[in-house]
């Protein structure tokens, strides 16, 4: 029976799933057909012709919003050839956009890859028949998108089928990844850290604390959690004829079951099969050549703890040292020496970098220049090198940097090139900068008049302070005072708007007709005419 099956899905929603079984996988391409046309389609109507005809029409009306359509044409034919012919038609029966495939050859068991491309031309449909529903076509169902619940992965348009009840962008068989995490259904993604593995999924063991392999939960990355660091793989045991000691084999965390530290009993013996005695009531619980004096026995073997450096045997320099609470192969006196490393416990050696077991290195007040620590290669603390930025600030208007000295202070300071008018200093972190200042504040040159204030066709012009706006000082426009004189007065410069007959306020006009003249300073005798008790520039 020959069978239509959509995926409404687009594209680049679909997660990539082709089903594989016979059939033609039809990808309808509408990416060049313009997005007005693209809202009309309601209605795809489909005809194969070839070694089988077949007719049907089919919702399309939102799929093909995203310039892309999937479905699926199982033909009734195993062989021979058939080609695909689609109309995109509006709600009212008229034919959008229409396509055509290239001539497809059937091959039995296998499912081939038809591309149909939507045109706005009749041409592209040419000698395609229409024809009727021609058979028994069906539309069994509507594939289901990525993240969609499901039961079957029949029911998805995924790579990956359903899984963990959604459809799944990957197969996610692995026992710490899931389709159904909380906020990314449909994608397979890492359980939480210490959770079980997901149901149905390959588990996480556990296997033995010895392997220091998976400990049964998960990792927070999709992978077997690994037994953790410290756990006991390889329980410790003090040999009875050797009199050495092994401490508790733990888990490096990354799936390696680390050796115990190995030590001698002596000046004592193996307690039991785990511990060394740590006192002596008698001469049985010391090793050869020791005796128990008091409750010790013999002198302390280097690494041992100790309070005091008469219970140690000599050292290196053939004396005793009890340095750091253990016995010390040297007086290991030097800054940044320790003698009690876990690593190397009785030999004199070198703090590894950032480590201050003595404080002798504690930070300083800027912990840039002195964060505190040794530098772990010399018998010395960490120091910043003389230069390093440790701080800035800003000296009024001037950005100033702030470096380390060479004794890890930080009290270096260098002046920057002073913020320019409108702008101000701010500091961010260890940058000191000019920023746009406050708008609206006065700059540049006082107001001020231009001359002359007395010249017939020239008149003044007043020209007012600026202000500052985003950062910079713009030039401002002169306003011209016409008929009448332009005066400064507090820095303000202003226009008169008053003569006083005769007055001194105006521009003289030598080219005025008698009782018509124009006032100026100083002119005598001629004076312009008042109006009223309003006198003004005429």
């Amino acid at each position: 029976m020959r069978a239509l099956v959509l995926a409404t899905a687009l594209l680049a929603g679909c997660g990539g799933g082709t089903p594989t079984s016979f059939g033609l996988n039809v990808t309808l391409d509408a990416h060049g057909v313009a997005s007005g046309d693209l809202g009309r389609i309601t209605t795809a109507r489909l005809t194969v012709s070839g070694v089988e005809q077949y007719t049907k029409s089919f919702d399309i009306s939102s799929p093909i919003k995203s310039g892309e359509v999937r479905f699926r044409y199982i033909p009734r034919a195993q062989s021979g050839a058939v080609t695909l012919a689609l109309d995109a038609v509006d709600a009212s029966g008229d034919v959008v956009a229409s396509g055509v495939s290239d001539a497809v050859d059937l091959v039995a068991g296998k499912a081939l890859a038809v591309r149909i491309v939507l045109g706005t031309t009749a041409a592209d449909m040419a000698g395609i028949d229409g024809g009727g529903d021609g058979g028994s076509g069906d539309m069994s169902q509507i594939l289901k998108t990525q993240g969609a619940k499901c039961t079957g992965s029949s029911e998805c348009a995924t790579a990956g089928g359903c899984v963990d009840g959604y459809c799944c962008d990957v197969a996610c068989t692995d026992g710490c990844k899931a389709c159904n995490v909380s906020g990314k259904e449909g994608i397979c993604s890492p359980l939480a850290v210490g959770a079980d593995p997901a149901p149905g999924h390959a588990g996480c063991g556990p296997d033995a604390q010895s392997t220091c392999q998976r400990d049964g939960k998960c990792d927070g990355a999709g992978k077997c959690r690994l037994w953790q660091l410290g756990t006991v793989c390889n329980p410790g045991t003090c040999n009875a004829g050797t009199n050495m000691v092994t401490s508790d084999g733990t888990c490096d965390g990354n799936g390696t079951c680390g050796l115990g530290t190995t030590i001698t009993c002596a000046p004592y013996i193996c307690m039991d099969a785990k511990v060394c005695y740590q006192t002596c009531s008698g001469n049985a619980q010391c090793s050869s050549g020791n005796v128990c004096t008091g409750t010790s026995c013999g002198k302390k073997p280097l690494g041992s703890t100790c309070t005091s450096s008469t219970e140690c045997q000599n050292g290196t320099d053939s004396n005793p040292h009890c340095v750091d609470g253990v016995c010390c192969d040297t007086g290991c006196t030097g800054t940044c020496q320790y003698c009690a490393l876990s690593a190397s416990k009785g030999t004199c050696s070198l703090v590894p970098n950032g480590q201050d077991p003595r404080s002798v290195c504690p930070a300083g007040a800027n912990t840039i220049c002195r964060p505190g620590g040794c530098t772990g290669t010399t018998m010395a603390c960490i120091i910043a090198s003389q230069g390093t930025v440790c701080a800035a600030a800003c000296s009024g208007s001037t950005p100033q940097t702030i470096s380390c000295d060479a004794s890890g202070n930080c009290n270096q300071t260098t002046n920057g090139t002073a913020c320019a008018e409108c702008k101000t200093c701010s500091v961010s972190g260890l940058t000191a900068s000019c920023i746009n200042g406050q708008n609206g504040i006065a700059c540049g040159p006082a107001g001020y008049c231009t001359a002359p204030n007395n010249s017939y066709g020239n008149p003044s012009v007043r020209v007012p302070q600026s202000t500052c706006s985003n950062g910079s000082c713009p030039a401002q426009s002169g306003f011209s005072c016409g008929k009448y004189v332009c005066t400064v007065s507090g820095g303000v410069p202003t226009c008169y708007t008053t003569c006083g007959c005769c007055g001194t306020n105006c521009v003289f006009n030598p080219n005025a007709p008698p009782g018509d003249s124009y006032c100026y300073p100083g002119s005598s005798g001629q004076c312009g005419s008042c109006v009223g008790s309003a006198e003004y520039c005429q």
